[in-house]
């Protein structure tokens, strides 16, 4: 009986302890991470303005959050126009909340009309999880160009004055006979009789620019681009009753085209300037043009059913003038309608004047070809009309385009690659393709 006592107080006791010691909770779950907010953001002006003028500085802001299961780390802030940087800004951050109050200096260089940025923010947590906003036009700032004067004066080394009109945003172009002109001069928005009257702006001075030897029509300036146009004295006319024939599209086989001489479209109706490829055509007045392109000899096709226009190296011209094409699958020509005749690899036939695409050049280094392009878009660029031609090149648009690397196909063992193909921040719509014949160095613009 005693023995069975001491059993009883013995467990009484080890109960009485067990019921004081303290009980750790469940802690369920771990909490799911989460990515951190942004809960505004803003690009604007001086003092709140939602509009500046190109050149004046913004202030961008933003209002950032992260919960409890992490903290925020960093910021990347993107200011971009047309595939080109205006500004950018990266930072560390700390904390569960914090606001960004960066001072930008935004230089779009030349512009003619007004347009909103693309202003992209990026923001990363201590989780490593992200978080994008891009700014709407209603949380965005309206870059304008600076105010036009109505006409503009050109003043040469022999003070004589000619009188230069508003042709077109930012662009302005004498008219008077240019045969006397001298060797050099300035652009003034006032003169004073024969003199420049210094209170108002004042460009250059500039050399009187080349004509070989034809002579000019006009000198034009662009007050955004501070750059001096010219048209000189060599007309084209292409009379669309002279065109032979050419698996059913009209053909020139050999027009003359000289850089910044003036081009005569007879026949074609009111609309040329919508049939033409605009990389290599400008300032039209009714059915006339400026050439914009390199001098050449080309193959000028009339492509009636869609009522294209389309400039072609000779194919055989291959070693005897330097020319670059481009070629590949879903780009096409900038006419409408869209895509209705898309690069198709060097196809022929009907095919021959649209799937692949000669480039223009301005300095013979730089060329360059404008595309409508799609997201699944494949190119490649060649230096003549011959597989064997292909060019080996580099991107330094990334964010834009990027050039797959040369690898062994499995199912056909050969060796393929160096396709230029739509990069991160690619979106459908109009480029400017862009390659630099002595590095090989390619770049992709919007173009609008």
């Amino acid at each position: 009986m005693k023995k069975h006592l001491i059993w009883a107080l013995a467990a009484l006791a080890v109960t009485a302890i067990s019921c004081n010691k303290p009980v750790t909770p469940d802690p369920g779950p771990e909490p799911e991470k989460t990515a951190p907010k942004i809960l505004s953001a803003s690009l604007r002006g001086a003092g709140g303005a939602t509009e500046i003028i190109a050149g004046e500085s913004a202030k961008f802001t933003a209002s950032l959050e992260n919960d409890n299961t992490g903290t925020l780390a960093s910021y990347s802030l993107r200011v971009m126009h047309q595939g080109w940087t205006l500004a950018m800004s990266e930072g560390e951050l700390s904390g569960n909340s914090e606001t960004l109050n960066i001072d930008l200096d935004l230089a779009p260089g030349a512009i003619t009309e007004a347009f909103y940025p693309d202003v992209q923010l990026t923001v990363v947590n201590s989780n490593n999880l992200s978080t994008s906003k891009k700014l709407s036009d209603a949380e965005n700032v309206l870059i304008k160009p600076e105010p036009a004067p109505e006409k503009l004066y050109l003043v040469d080394n022999n003070s004589s004055v000619y009188e230069m009109a508003l042709f077109s945003p930012g662009f302005y172009k004498t008219d008077a006979d240019l045969a006397a002109i001298g060797t050099s001069f300035k652009v003034a928005e006032k003169v004073n009789g024969s003199s420049i009257d210094e209170s108002g702006k004042v460009w250059g001075s500039f050399p009187v620019p080349d004509s070989e030897s034809f002579g000019l029509l006009w000198l034009g300036f662009n007050i955004a681009t501070q750059k001096v146009e010219k048209m000189i004295n060599f007309t084209v006319v292409a009379d669309i009753t002279k065109m032979a024939e050419d698996y059913g599209h009209g053909v020139f086989w050999d027009m003359e085209f000289h850089k910044d001489c003036k081009v005569v479209f007879e026949g074609y109706g009111a609309n040329a300037e919508e049939m033409v490829q605009k990389d290599r055509f400008d300032c039209f007045d009714g059915n006339t043009a400026r050439y914009t392109g390199h001098t050449n000899k080309w193959e000028v096709y009339f492509i009636k059913s869609e009522k294209w226009i389309v400039l072609r190296d000779h194919w055989y011209t291959s070693g005897i003038t330097k020319c670059l094409w481009v070629t590949g699958a879903n780009a096409s020509l900038p006419m409408l309608p869209i895509g209705v005749r898309p690069l198709n690899w060097f196809s022929e036939g009907s095919e021959l004047p649209t799937s692949g695409l000669s480039c223009v050049t301005r300095d013979g280094v730089i060329w360059e070809v404008l595309l409508y392009m799609k997201g699944n878009f494949e190119v490649k660029v060649y230096d003549a009309w011959s597989w064997a031609n292909e060019q080996q090149w580099t991107s330094i648009t990334p964010n834009l385009f990027t050039i797959t690397p040369m690898e062994v196909d499995p199912e056909t063992g050969k060796l393929d690659g160096n396709y230029g193909v739509a990069g991160s921040d690619f979106l459908e719509g109009y480029y400017l393709l862009k390659f630099n014949a002595e590095t090989n160095e390619a770049g992709l613009y919007r173009y609008e």
